[in-house]
């Protein structure tokens, strides 16, 4: 039996009509999709409480075997079939068994164009594939800057209060809300879900407490570190991101001067004004957001996000392809930066708009170099380290600043607000991974002000609900369980997902092909191969 606050969830409302995309014919693409939006309380374990509702949007993307949508000429046919098609929404998720994919974040949008080769997969395997935007997400967010978060109560701890509430424990929840709904008396529905990245966090909550929902569970480079405080993986994950900017150096020597002189001039002698925090930095704006945000020496310095794109191999091994476009595309940069402080003593606004490029969207092709855009995501930064308070008396506390401020050999130091004396060897700055830190808020202007306020207050909650029971994992499991982790991973580390694998019962844990990365599912030459690996030759149990 689940745990009481997991046994009172109830079936979602379909919100609105289906709508069918009539744009995604079968001819172009082998496939057809429909959206379907979901009506879920904030707070599932309050059933009898009058409570906010979230709307939840979703992608069915299901095989088109009615010839009626494929018809030549006749457009009058054509409409009339998507009609009836969206008023008979629930034969097409009677006809086959659901495949749910959960995406990497969190705060991202769950977009079900991004792997072709799995939804191919799917549909050659017989299942329909359900792509859900996570509260708070994509087209299921209910805010789009602070002016939303701001009517939520009128302190930060009211609205860390309703933060708390879009972790992966209610995103299980919202989820299986959605499953309840889809239940028919001909269709019985069990999830088979395919986790990505933080997708996988959810998958083992979900396993944790409401296993018989659960056909089968693969994950790609989604072992969370069951057991783990946030300290813990920091601890390890500075080790890889390390690794990352030793090979960046290795590979560009005189960018070692350069990145100083960077932070340097960003925290003392940019034109904007300077806190003991986040420094000074250079105003500018984001396209359809509200408000100035701050390129700061500390911002500047996360820009190893996309190192995670790199395996950790010698550059005489990486020297031609793809990889090397985030190594290239950062040191494109810090050239151009350093040459704007010597010839001009500021940076001009083509190179500010530059370094705005890389923090918004990635370029066409290759490896994503796209950054943190917290001003598009902002569950992102409130919610990163909280998903690592995996119960009662774990607090972030803003783990990865603290972990980084100790590293042994003092590369992060500037991450204590200074860039002067620094005693590491050669004195190096190497850039920050996926970690978030109080001044990346701070940097962010008023269009996170509210998210900032609350972010101080969640670093140190320490009664966050349970998200997962080790117990149900590691001895009772019945759920066949899949995973591929990755040497190379620079965001969740190999060791700490080999010793999750090992903890739950029914686990097989792969190891992917060297060199490949954190998102090699999402990588067009690559997303076939992990497909193969994680689903074996067999195919996937349908019950």
């Amino acid at each position: 039996m689940p745990a009481p606050e997991w046994s009172n969830i109830r079936p979602a409302a379909l919100v609105g009509d289906p709508v069918y995309s009539s744009e995604e014919g079968k001819n172009e693409t082998g496939f057809c999709s429909m959206s379907l939006s979901f009506g879920v309380p904030l707070e599932h374990h309050k059933p009898d409480r009058k409570t906010d509702t979230l709307t939840l949007h979703s992608t069915l993307v299901y095989a088109d075997h009615d010839p009626d949508t494929n018809m030549p000429g006749n457009e009058a046919v054509k409409d009339w079939a998507i009609k009836r098609r969206a008023a008979q929404w629930h034969k097409i998720v009677c006809r086959r068994p659901f495949m749910l994919y959960l995406c990497g974040g969190p705060g991202d949008g769950n977009n079900h164009r991004r792997i072709p080769g799995l939804n191919r997969w799917a549909l050659d395997q017989g299942y329909q594939v359900l792509y859900v935007d996570y509260r708070g997400t994509g087209r299921s967010r209910p805010f789009i800057d602070n002016a939303h978060l701001s009517e939520i109560g009128s302190s930060p701890a009211d609205r860390a209060a309703y933060l708390a509430l879009f972790r992966q424990d209610n995103i299980a929840r919202d989820l299986e809300a959605i499953r309840l709904c889809l239940i028919h008396p001909k269709n019985l529905v069990k999830w088979t879900l395919v986790g990505q990245s933080f997708g996988g966090w959810v998958a083992l909550t979900y396993a944790s407490f409401l296993p018989s929902s659960l056909a089968a569970i693969y994950l790609t480079a989604g072992l969370a570190p069951v057991g783990r405080s946030p300290r813990d993986v920091y601890t390890r994950l500075y080790r890889r991101v390390a690794e990352r900017n030793e090979a960046y150096y290795r590979m560009f020597p005189d960018d070692v001067d350069l990145v100083r002189k960077i932070a340097v001039h960003l925290y003392y002698h940019a034109p904007g004004p300077i806190t003991r925090e986040d420094g000074g930095g250079y105003a500018y704006r984001v396209e359809g957001h509200k408000g100035k945000q701050r390129l700061t020496a500390q911002l500047f310095l996360t820009l190893g996000r996309c190192f995670g794109a790199m395996p950790t191999t010698s550059v005489s091994q990486t020297e031609e392809g793809e990889k090397l476009r985030p190594f290239h595309r950062v040191h494109a940069l810090v050239q151009r930066m350093a040459a704007d402080i010597a010839s001009e003593g500021v940076l001009s606004e083509e190179t500010v708009a530059e370094y705005v490029a890389m923090q918004t969207k990635a370029r066409e092709g290759g490896p994503s170099c796209a950054g943190f855009r917290l001003h598009e995501r902002p569950l992102y930064g409130v919610m990163h380290e909280a998903i690592y308070c995996h119960g009662p008396g774990v607090v972030a506390g803003w783990a990865a600043r603290d972990v980084g401020r100790a590293y042994d050999s003092g590369e992060f130091s500037w991450l204590r607000n200074s860039f002067e004396g620094n005693p590491a060897k050669g004195g190096r700055l190497f850039f920050a991974g996926e970690m978030i830190f109080p001044s990346m808020l701070a940097a962010g202007g008023s269009s996170l002000r509210a998210f900032r306020d609350a972010a101080e207050v969640l670093a140190q909650k320490d009664d966050w609900p349970a998200l997962y029971d080790e117990q149900q994992l590691s001895a009772r499991n019945r759920v066949p369980m899949r995973a591929i982790a990755y040497k190379d991973d620079m965001y969740v580390d190999l060791d700490l997902s080999l010793e999750t694998g090992a903890k739950i019962r029914k686990c097989v844990v792969v190891e992917a092909k060297e060199g490949w990365g954190h998102g090699a599912i999402k990588e067009a030459d690559k997303s076939d191969q992990v497909l193969e690996m994680l689903f074996g030759s067999k195919t996937p149990s349908r019950r």
